[in-house]
């Protein structure tokens, strides 16, 4: 068609930007369709995919202040007992090394002996492990299901407590010889957990 024909674009739409032709170097116009939105940085959602800028959620600094806040104490019992366990595998891993240091072996890791200090501290460590899920699990279905209150409160506090002693006394020097402390404090944890799922019964019930 002649150069003087006027292309015709949709409205709405701009010609953006001229192209090589294809014969001897001529530049021929090619419509290029842009929103017009685009030109003042305020893109609508189109069928060629630009999205709106405006439309992509935002969390404020309120929002994050108000989820600062919200940490409820169990959660924090729980968030605290995680970094708890954490700081026994730091002091095992401290132990160990010093123990190789001095000339032991990786092999004396696994020898059970309450005299070492290391074994006292893979023993609590992993005590720890297995009783994190247990708290965790009546935690998290509490804060799921938006239960909260006094009673929860406690229960979570009394938990941490006896367990943060329980790993004191297992740590500590002679630990062999205090057994019934250890499960002493055991018990106590695991009637807070009884406690925990009777109370998210007995309220939806």
């Amino acid at each position: 068609m002649g150069g003087d024909a006027a292309e015709r674009v949709r409205p709405g739409l701009r010609v953006g930007r001229d192209v090589e032709g294809g014969d001897g170097g001529s530049r021929a116009r090619r419509p290029f369709h842009e929103p017009a939105g685009l030109a003042d940085g305020r893109a609508r959602l189109s069928p060629h995919g630009l999205h709106d800028p405006d439309a992509l959620p935002c969390l404020s600094a309120g929002g994050l202040s108000s989820m600062a806040h919200g940490l409820s104490v169990p959660l924090s019992c729980l968030l605290v007992f995680v970094v708890w366990t954490i700081a026994l595998v730091l002091a095992l891993t401290v132990v160990r090394l010093r123990h190789l240091r001095r000339g032991g072996s990786v092999r004396d890791f696994g020898v059970p002996d309450d005299r070492w200090l290391g074994w006292r501290l893979f023993r609590d460590h992993a005590n720890c492990l297995e009783n994190l899920p247990l708290l965790a699990t009546v935690v998290l279905v509490a804060a799921v299901a938006g239960r909260a209150g006094s009673l929860l409160d406690g229960l979570a506090v009394v938990y941490l407590c006896a367990r943060v002693a329980q790993s004191v006394v297992h740590v500590a020097p002679g630990a062999g010889l205090r057994f019934n402390v250890r499960f002493g404090f055991f018990v106590v944890q695991l009637a807070c957990l009884v406690g925990f799922v009777v109370a998210l019964v007995w309220s939806t019930a």
